[in-house]
């Protein structure tokens, strides 16, 4: 397998885990780091696969106009707030669990939402609907 380099910076207690941890295993920190980050994104995938095929069958029951209204929801702006307060809290480490907790609730309740979208604009383009351009999306 072909294999791809990536810095990145982590959290002084963040790097003190993974080294413990790398050392409890005698590996790495960065095997520990790559297997963690693939372990993650193949639970990710595989939960999305399964969930979306039952949120696709669910949109196909919906009218146009209530998907319509879902494809161009937002994120409300209090959370979208508290998400970039809790990112730079993170980014310094000054986050404490209970508000890591709450980061990683608000992001995936934002990537549920962005695919929620994603899978209504492809509804209503798949029933003939005329889909807006990125630049239109993108509020340009």
């Amino acid at each position: 397998m072909s294999t791809r380099k990536l810095t990145i910076e982590l959290p002084e207690q963040v790097f003190t885990r993974l080294a413990r941890l790398a050392e409890l295993l005698s590996e790495s920190p960065e095997a520990v780091a790559a297997d963690s980050i693939a372990r993650n994104l193949m639970a990710t995938f595989e939960h999305s696969s399964q969930t979306q095929q039952t949120k696709t069958a669910q949109l196909n029951s919906l009218s146009d106009e209530a998907l319509l209204q879902l494809a161009t929801s937002q994120v409300s702006a209090d959370n979208q707030e508290r998400h970039l307060e809790l990112l730079e809290k993170n980014q310094h480490g000054t986050i404490d669990p209970s508000e890591q907790k709450e980061l990683a609730a608000l992001r995936q309740a934002a990537d549920q939402l962005m695919l929620r979208k994603a899978l209504a604009w492809d509804t209503l383009g798949r029933r003939g609907r005329p889909l807006p351009s990125l630049q239109a999306l993108s509020g340009e």
